[in-house]
């Protein structure tokens, strides 16, 4: 094997081999411009806009409060204490609202990018959220709740998940496509809310997405529609401004976001097997939807 040897003459002084002489002047002039940079990265999913009381993230490095202008990064949950709440910025342009006592999970996230499709997955384990979908293909987004599963269609919506996996749903614009647990689908367009029980029973109601978010057409629907409440006025000040969609519809049109010329028609009937608060009339239509 050849050996490399030092020559200690005073004629030629040290010499390295070839090899030790390259990673020596590297490390030289590393060391000359100060510290090594860290590689450049993303800096994560999106962030909170708005913290309000006790918000946790809770990711593979343990549980720590969220504060403002905190990152988020997928796998990470979040949750909320009661009286508290969030405001979420993603990446993609998406707007979370968060209540209080809530917890979901950013099971994935993907920004789209030319040439690679995007990815959106959020699983909701209990509370109140409401949605507004970013800039992504709409074929991106699915958001996941002990009853039901929901394939977003450009749109903005809320949902509230009971303690025992109850899911509500309530369109302000767009259309959601949900499936309940036993693989029937259902389209829910902007009017329109629904309920989810746990055995994959539904029902369903009208309300005017002009006035706000309203599920108390709904089963046991007064709950539910207090605890969208209770967000929406912890999260009304100045600062969740800077992602209006998040707060409903009326915010949106208030602050110029959404134009009501160019809405689509709201839904005049309510989602398959669904009791309109307006009447006691059923949509039966087969299989399901509109």
């Amino acid at each position: 094997m050849k050996q490399h040897h030092l020559d200690h003459s005073p004629r030629q002084g040290l010499r390295l081999p070839a090899p030790a002489i390259l990673a020596g002047l590297l490390l030289a002039s590393l060391g000359a411009a100060g510290p090594i940079p860290a590689l450049a990265q993303s800096a994560g999913a999106g962030t909170a806009t708005v913290i309000v009381d006790n918000v946790v993230r809770e990711s593979s490095a343990g549980s720590q409060p969220l504060a403002a202008s905190g990152w988020l990064q997928p796998a990470d949950t979040i949750r909320t204490g009661s009286g508290s709440a969030a405001m979420l910025a993603m990446e993609d342009g998406t707007e979370m609202a968060v209540g209080p006592e809530t917890a979901l999970t950013l099971e994935d996230f993907v920004n789209e990018a030319a040439g690679s499709a995007g990815k959106f997955v959020l699983d909701m384990a209990a509370g109140a959220m409401r949605f507004a979908t970013g800039g992504m293909s709409k074929s991106a987004y699915t958001i996941r709740t002990p009853s039901a599963v929901a394939a977003v269609r450009g749109t903005i919506f809320t949902l509230y998940v009971t303690p025992v996996g109850e899911t509500y749903v309530a369109v302000e614009e767009g259309t959601l496509v949900i499936r309940n647990k036993r693989g029937t689908k259902f389209t829910v367009p902007a009017g329109a809310s629904m309920f989810l029980n746990t055995k994959g029973e539904v029902d369903g109601a009208l309300f005017d997405p002009l006035r706000g978010t309203d599920l108390s057409g709904l089963p046991k629907g007064d709950g539910p529609n207090a605890a969208v409440r209770a967000m929406d006025s912890l999260l009304q000040q100045p600062a969740a401004l800077a992602t209006p969609r998040a707060l409903g519809l009326p915010t949106a049109i208030d602050q110029g976001v959404i134009d009501p010329a160019t809405l689509p028609p709201f839904a005049t009937k309510t989602p398959a097997y669904g009791k309109s608060k307006y009447g006691d009339k059923k949509d039966r239509e087969q299989g399901g939807g509109y």
